[in-house]
């Protein structure tokens, strides 16, 4: 018998910016700011803020190691059930979303060296149907924000403009 996925709606928090810098052409930081999104189905316990921090060091290292890519330099992460997605904006063409998967167990999170594993998009999927709800208010977001002089200002307000919902 092949059991019926039920779903239950997922909560949508707003938890912060994560900001960091990488140093480009030897010369000049970058500065890197990601949006970051927990996604927990309702009646769960949502991620707290040391396991959202323990996740900021995972990002930093990756970052700095070039295995993330900061491209634009701004983007959003989605913090799920054993999932981390990265998503940054631009590179080659501004428009398009770049994205890292890192795999997780949530009761590792808050050890000195948790076991993060880097996710294959090609076998796991790119968004569940519960990430697309923020990732469509991102692109949305993120239009604007390309329709716009792109200023500092324009940055943050694509920044501020978060997703917060329950999505059934």
């Amino acid at each position: 018998m092949v059991e019926v996925y039920i779903p239950k709606p997922h909560i949508v928090t707003p938890k912060g910016i994560f900001s960091s810098y990488i140093l480009e052409n030897w010369k000049d930081f970058k500065e890197i700011r990601i949006k970051r999104y927990t996604l927990v189905p309702q009646g769960e316990r949502d991620f707290n803020e040391s396991e959202v921090r323990a996740l900021d060091s995972i990002l930093e290292s990756r970052i700095t190691n070039r295995e993330i890519n900061p491209k634009s330099g701004l983007g959003f992460s989605i913090l799920s059930d054993g999932i981390l997605n990265v998503c940054m904006w631009g590179g080659q063409y501004p428009s398009v979303l770049n994205q890292n998967l890192y795999l997780f167990d949530r009761e590792e999170l808050t050890k000195n060296y948790p076991d993060i594993r880097k996710g294959q998009i090609d076998q796991l999927g790119s968004f569940c149907c519960w990430e697309l709800g923020i990732t469509g208010h991102e692109a949305t977001a993120f239009r604007r924000y390309l329709s716009s002089p792109q200023s500092k200002e324009d940055q943050e307000e694509y920044l501020a403009n978060c997703f917060q919902e329950i999505l059934s």
